[in-house]
């Protein structure tokens, strides 16, 4: 046999070999992918009530506590040409709460407003009703949760306290 001609076979050998090698690398990427969109899908709710349990804690005056802190069901509603809104459903809440002083609930408005996690704070009535002898205003407050900015977001790890 000539030597060029077993160098070639000796070549397209390699060369076979190679392309196995990078056909199943391509496939073993292709299952990371699947498997890391799958973990990020599942992941990417995971803070959402952390998040928003945070702002309102933080947002909430003295003197004013809480009643109830409750998801608001929300159903996508078709465009005007009927098709569906792309993207993850909203996340909308409603807060509940008294305080001592309208005030301290307009600060607890203007702060939930200011939130860079929360949108779309809207106020409901705030009647003044009796609680344990005294009069205090009711509130309601309705809000939607929305993704900061990337500027907004600290990540440490868990082992780390964080003040």
């Amino acid at each position: 046999m000539e030597p060029a001609l077993q160098q070639a076979r000796n070549d397209e050998r390699t060369y076979r070999g190679l392309l196995n090698e990078k056909r199943r690398m391509e496939s073993l990427r292709d299952s990371l992918v699947i498997e890391l969109e799958a973990i990020n899908a599942i992941d990417s709710d995971r803070y959402i009530w952390p998040h928003i349990l945070s702002e309102v804690t933080r947002a909430l005056p003295d003197f004013t506590w809480l009643a109830a802190l409750d998801n608001i069901s929300t159903t996508l509603q078709p465009l005007p040409d009927g098709t569906m809104p792309e993207g993850p459903i909203p996340i909308r809440f409603s807060v509940e709460g008294r305080t001592s002083d309208i005030q301290a609930y307009t600060r607890f408005v203007r702060l939930l407003g200011s939130s860079p996690w929360l949108t779309n704070i809207q106020p409901g009535a705030t009647p003044t009703v009796m609680a344990e002898e005294r009069e205090v205003i009711a509130f309601q407050i309705q809000g939607a949760f929305q993704r900061a900015d990337s500027a907004f977001v600290r990540m440490v790890p868990v082992t780390d306290v964080v003040r």
